[in-house]
């Protein structure tokens, strides 16, 4: 199986990609190829920023066949459509203010069988919102149990319904909440079961965004914008994907990578003495926010 890791990133994070960059080299130890994809008008500046270091750099453009406007919505829609240039069979893929902090190999993501690993879980890996089950589970990893098939609800065949034609006009006159939009996945796909957490970071394969399009979206005609609209998490969509399927050649872990969103929390990370190496016992890397955040990285430098 040809695996990699894959960032979406353009010229407004080039700082904090030339960061992440930093520690792919460090902490990447059998050297899984790294793609990044840009707009091809940042192309020749991340290309210089980058000089003899191993990275693929792929556009926006060549992936879409078309220009993009750069937006949240955006960068989802060249996650979800990667795939269709053949780079790998199964990838991970992680954001350009993201870091790691231990070495990393193919085992991380790929069993001996061929089962590639999906982080679905019934915790949520956001330290600021999570601080004492997150300590917990760093110092005992039992303190988070994966969801059995059972409790993730299931039902027993797909039924998938359209998006109603109207949806776009109610939710502009609702404004439903992030949270109300976010619980619309796991309905479209009738699963009743457990709420899961598929972020940050996720692990995708190529044949699970292949069967998504064609039997997801082709059937009632629907684009990724569509659903997109509907409920903005391309993550989630392919993580209930994935789970409605049954985990075919899949396995469920805890999240990779730990999210901090804030520079108060990276504080009483520090004022707590919660180190990177302590991090390091659960996690392959962490997941800021940079567009809340100044500072960079959660140990002092």
């Amino acid at each position: 199986m040809k695996f990699a890791i894959f960032t979406k990133t353009f010229r407004d994070d080039l700082r904090r990609f030339l960061k992440l960059l930093s520690s792919v080299e460090e902490f990447n130890v059998e050297r899984i190829p790294y793609y990044i994809s840009v707009p091809s008008a940042d192309r020749q500046l991340f290309l210089d920023a980058i000089g003899s270091r191993q990275v693929h750099v792929l556009t926006d453009e060549e992936i879409l066949g078309s220009k993009l406007t750069q937006s949240w919505k955006g960068q989802q829609l060249v996650k979800l459509q990667v795939w269709r240039t053949g780079f790998a069979d199964a990838w991970f893929w992680f954001e350009s203010d993201s870091y790691f902090i231990r070495n990393f190999t193919v085992a991380d993501f790929i069993r001996n069988d061929g089962s590639v690993a999906l982080p679905a879980s019934r915790s949520s890996h956001v330290l600021d919102t999570h601080w004492e089950s997150i300590l917990a589970y760093i110092d005992d990893p039992s303190a988070f149990s994966l969801a059995t098939a059972a409790e993730m609800g299931c039902p027993p065949a797909l039924s998938l319904r359209a998006i109603p034609a109207f949806q776009r006009v109610a939710d502009a006159l609702r404004k439903p909440s992030h949270d109300t939009r976010l619980l619309r996945i796991a309905r479209f796909f009738g699963r009743t079961g457990c709420p899961l957490h598929y972020l940050p970071g996720a692990i995708w394969t190529r044949t699970s965004l292949s069967s998504f399009e064609e039997q997801v979206l082709a059937p009632f005609g629907m684009s990724y914008e569509d659903l997109l609209r509907f409920s903005p998490w391309e993550g989630v969509w392919i993580g209930e994907w994935e789970v409605a399927c049954g985990m075919r050649g899949r396995h469920a872990i805890e999240s990779p990578l730990l999210h901090i969103s804030s520079d108060k929390t990276i504080h009483r990370a520090r004022a707590a003495g919660l180190t990177e190496s302590r991090l390091a016992a659960r996690y392959l890397g962490i997941q800021l926010a940079a567009r809340h955040q100044l500072l960079e990285s959660l140990d002092e430098t």
